[in-house]
């Protein structure tokens, strides 16, 4: 079922991203989904970002986000800067507005999963 993206969506990943950013891994998971919660404990986390720090440098800021109604989700990209290159955080919530999806893409990536199913 569609629906319209709720307000604060936008926020809400602004937030979760700069916890991400400030290596705050515990605190990103707070609003997990129990299943994101299961499958993605704190050293996950941390273990994530080291990689596309690892890829691109350090973290430079973030862009605009980008929010729209996927089925029964809520899709928020955002770009990411780093020292040698972009990543898009991708943040899907669900109907309770709980994280159900995080992901780090690069930006071709990004777009061509864009009208996918985040869930």
């Amino acid at each position: 079922m569609s629906h319209n993206v709720p307000p604060g969506a936008a926020d809400q990943a602004i937030e979760l991203i700069t916890k991400l950013t400030e290596h705050h891994w515990e605190h990103v998971r707070h609003d997990f989904t129990p299943t994101m919660a299961a499958s993605l404990d704190a050293a996950g986390v941390a273990a994530a970002w080291a990689q596309v720090t690892g890829l691109v440098g350090r973290y430079e800021g973030m862009g605009e986000p980008f929010t729209r109604p996927l089925g029964d989700y809520t899709v928020v990209d955002v770009p990411l800067f780093f020292e040698a290159g972009d990543i898009i955080g991708r943040v899907s919530y669900d109907a309770d507005a709980k994280v159900a999806g995080l992901y780090l893409l690069n930006p071709a990536a990004a777009q061509s999963t864009a009208d996918r199913d985040p869930g």
